[in-house]
């Protein structure tokens, strides 16, 4: 019987076009290569015998043109920079952050991997994309929540993390759980499985996870944040936190309740030598510890939240923020960045332009809005003076 050829839904040279118009613009040089380069090899593989499957890179297609613009404008461009410097100057030490993320824009922060071709993610090469919040006009930056791109890039961290870091805090949820099952021998079935069940819920919330849904992450992530920026990452949580009507106590397990968030992040901030600046967060915590006996998730909030686990996570975060080499945002750093703009010297980093945002709006916060449009506009307009680098490996 003679062998068939059915074709494609789309033909191979409308996928070319489609992604040749997709990718035109030299952000996208790598990607519009790739996929050009998997489709011609597809082709010359149906040629000499291969089952057809162009619906895939089809699908792939449409995927990347609902989440990409054709023709980035100035704030894809103004991330873009924003990234890649952070990726750069975070990528000294041993765990380097993926080579390719994608500023993307939605209604919440986000860290998340993007479908890819199959044998590139085989060879080690991946897609990742933050979403920031917002839409992608110049007019809906607010320089202010940029101190949480540096919590998501945190998240880029972790999915590089050496898994013997990880076993290290693995190891010490499993200290402090074999005393507590050791001391239910004696113990009547019933009491046995209370614990039993009570050290569950302790390992599903506490263990690291592949997928980063899990407490340790996301604690670990937040003092990165606060490692990289310093205090703009402690308003950032300020005002976050403050514009949320919700029970700082409530237990999810892949997200740590708030009230442990600001207890930690507070800590992590005394032993950086933030502790003036955390006020508004210990006096938020305060708040809500008032409010304790009202609120009917705290008793079990105290059960899963021993001062151990959480100790240790701050100590487990910096030693990794000191072994990887992250630049760390000090007093010094924040002095140099001050008399930079006293001089009126230009943004010339992601860190200088977070911080200062943050640093003006806490010294004159009318003056803030017209620096802060200001600023954008001059980045912008020197960005757009440069040829736009191809987002991808180098």
């Amino acid at each position: 019987m003679p062998r068939s050829y059915q074709a494609p839904s789309t033909s191979p040279e409308e996928l070319g076009r489609r992604i040749d118009q997709q990718f035109e613009d030299p952000a996208f040089a790598f990607l519009r290569m790739e996929l050009l380069t998997v489709l011609r090899n597809h082709e010359d593989a149906v040629r000499l015998g291969a089952s057809p499957a162009f619906e895939a890179i089809e699908t792939l297609l449409t995927r990347y043109e609902s989440l990409l613009p054709s023709r980035p404008g100035d704030r894809f461009a103004l991330d873009s920079w924003i990234i890649q410097d952070l990726l750069e100057s975070w990528s000294t030490g041993p765990v380097k952050l993926p080579h390719t993320i994608l500023p993307l824009y939605g209604n919440e922060w986000m860290w998340q991997r993007l479908p890819w071709i199959e044998q590139a993610d085989r060879s080690g090469h991946r897609i990742y994309a933050i979403t920031l919040k917002g839409r992608e006009q110049l007019s809906s930056v607010r320089l202010l929540d940029y101190p949480w791109l540096c919590h998501e890039l945190g998240h880029g961290l972790f999915t590089k993390c050496p898994t013997e870091v990880l076993e290290e805090y693995a190891n010490a949820v499993e200290q402090h759980c074999k005393p507590l099952l050791r001391k239910t021998f004696a113990d009547s079935s019933d009491v046995r499985a209370l614990t039993k069940g009570h050290i569950a819920r302790l390992r599903q919330c506490w263990l690291p996870r592949g997928d980063q849904q899990s407490w340790i992450h996301e604690l670990a992530v937040d003092i990165v944040a606060l490692w990289s920026c310093g205090p703009a990452f402690l308003a950032a949580m300020t005002d976050a936190t403050d514009s949320l009507q919700l029970d700082p106590f409530v237990i999810e397990s892949a997200h740590p309740p708030y009230a442990l968030r600001i207890l930690t992040l507070a800590e992590g901030a005394k032993a950086l030598g933030w502790e003036e600046e955390a006020t508004p967060l210990v006096e938020m915590s305060g708040r809500w510890e008032s409010r304790k006996a009202v609120l009917p998730n705290y008793n079990h909030f105290v059960a899963l939240t021993p001062r151990e686990l959480t100790e240790e996570a701050l100590r487990w975060t910096l030693r990794a923020c000191r072994t990887w080499n992250i630049p760390r945002c000090n007093r010094e750093t924040l002095q140099t960045i001050a008399d930079r703009r006293r001089k009126k010297l230009p943004v010339d980093s992601a860190v200088e332009l977070i911080a200062s945002a943050a640093l003006l709006f806490e010294q004159d916060p009318q003056a803030y809005p017209a620096w802060e449009s200001t600023t954008v506009r001059l980045l912008c307009s020197e960005l757009n003076g440069n040829t736009r680098d191809s987002i991808g490996p180098r």
